[in-house]
C-alpha cells in the first residue's frame, strides 16, 4: 500500500514492462485508442516516462496534496471499522455491507449495480480499496496472476474527512470544529504533539482536546516513556463513520 507520493510513483516507474503491456492492453481494448504516446509507455521510451512522472506529479499537487492528510485519515478510518466488522461479524457480513444492498447468493455476493456483470476471481486473493472521492457502483480489476481489486465508495466520504476554509465539520456541532477535526486524525495512533501539529494548535490545546474526548470514550490513551498516544474507540469510528 502506498503512503504518499514518493513509493506510489515508485510504484508506477518501477512496474515490470509485461506488467505495463498488460495493463495498458487491457485498457485500450476496452475504452482507449492506441496512441504513440500509449505505445511510448508500452516500448518504454524514456521522455515518455519522465512526461508521465511530471504529469503524475503535476495532478498530486493541484488535485490531490492539498487534501492528502483528510483523504488519509478516511482511509484509515475505513479501514480500522471494516478490520473490527470482521472481528465481529465475519468475513460474509463484511464483504456483504460494503455496499448498500450487498448479499450473499450462496457462495456468490450480489451488489446491486446498474450493468449487470458476472466476476469470477481467480483464486489470488481480492484487495478492498476504499474510495473518499468516488461514489459511484463499485469497480472491479480481476488480475490473473495477483490479487484483483475491489474499489468501493468509503464511508466517510472527502468533504465529511475536515472543515475547509468557510465549512464546518460535521461534527462540529456536536464537538467543535478543532476537536472534531482532533478525532478524525486519531483514526490512527498520533501523539499529542502530532495533534499539535496537524491541527496548527499548541501543545497544551491539543492535550486539552485529547482529554476532552478521552472523557467522552472517543479516544484511548496511553503512555510509552515521554510519548503520550492516543487513539480512537469503537465509539469514537463509529461516530466518524456516522453507525453510532
Amino acid at each position: 500500500m502506498s503512503r504518499g507520493l514518493e513509493d506510489g510513483l515508485d510504484a508506477v516507474l518501477s512496474a515490470p514492462t509485461d506488467t505495463v503491456r498488460g495493463e495498458l492492453d487491457r485498457v485500450c481494448r476496452t475504452s482507449r485508442p492506441v496512441t504513440p504516446w500509449l505505445r511510448g509507455l508500452a516500448d518504454r521510451d524514456t521522455a515518455v516516462w519522465q512526461e508521465l512522472e511530471q504529469s503524475l506529479r503535476s495532478a498530486y499537487t493541484g488535485l490531490v496534496g492539498p487534501s492528502w492528510s483528510r483523504i488519509r485519515s478516511g482511509f484509515d478510518a475505513e479501514r480500522a471499522w471494516r478490520t473490527r466488522q470482521l472481528a465481529e461479524h465475519g468475513m460474509r457480513a463484511t464483504l456483504a455491507g460494503l455496499i448498500p444492498g450487498g448479499r450473499w447468493h450462496g457462495t456468490t455476493l450480489v451488489l446491486d449495480c446498474a450493468k449487470e456483470a458476472e466476476v469470477t476471481l481467480t483464486g489470488h486473493g481480492l484487495v478492498l480499496l476504499p474510495s473518499a472521492v468516488w461514489d459511484g457502483p463499485p469497480l472491479m480489476a480481476v488480475h490473473d496472476d495477483a490479487p484483483s481489486v475491489f474499489i468501493y465508495p468509503a464511508l466517510t466520504p472527502l468533504p465529511l474527512l475536515g472543515a475547509r476554509d468557510g465549512e464546518d465539520h460535521p461534527l462540529s456541532a456536536l464537538l467543535g470544529r478543532t476537536r472534531a477535526a482532533a478525532l478524525g486524525l486519531l483514526t490512527q495512533q498520533l501523539t499529542t504533539t502530532d495533534i499539535a501539529r496537524e491541527l496548527d494548535i499548541s501543545k497544551s490545546s491539543a492535550s486539552e482536546h485529547a482529554k476532552a474526548l478521552r472523557d467522552a470514550r472517543l479516544i484511548v490513551t496511553q503512555r510509552e516513556g515521554k510519548a503520550v498516544w492516543h487513539s480512537c474507540t469503537p465509539l469514537g469510528l463509529d461516530l466518524l463513520t456516522g453507525s453510532a
